[in-house]
């Protein structure tokens, strides 16, 4: 009679799968960061060192105005390029859109 062992890997201990495709690293492989927030904190020490700066944080009412036209020419490019050709309307996304996308 004959006693065969089985052994049991727990999943702890087995290596991960290498990466995907054409993932240089794992994928799963980031860091945490447990500082604070960085622009807040500079923010913070340039109004501690500079106090007359805090007059310069305003609403600017304006900017309702411009963001409203922005969001307008989007669309109105949208209606247009409704029946443009695969590469007008892909120039035109790039170069408008993308101008306009970044602005806001």
């Amino acid at each position: 009679m004959s006693t065969t062992t089985t052994t049991i890997t727990s999943a702890a201990t087995i290596a991960p799968p290498p990466p995907i495709g054409f993932l240089k690293s794992d994928p799963r492989d980031f860091t945490w960061s447990f500082a604070g927030e960085p622009h807040a904190i500079r923010r913070r020490q340039i109004l501690e060192k500079h106090p007359q700066i805090r007059e310069l944080f305003v609403n600017e009412p304006l900017t309702f105005v411009v963001v409203i036209g922005i969001i307008a020419i989007q669309v109105l490019m949208a209606y247009l390029m409704r029946e443009a050709s695969w590469p007008v309307l892909l120039v035109c996304s790039y170069v408008i859109g993308g101008t306009l996308n970044h602005s806001l």
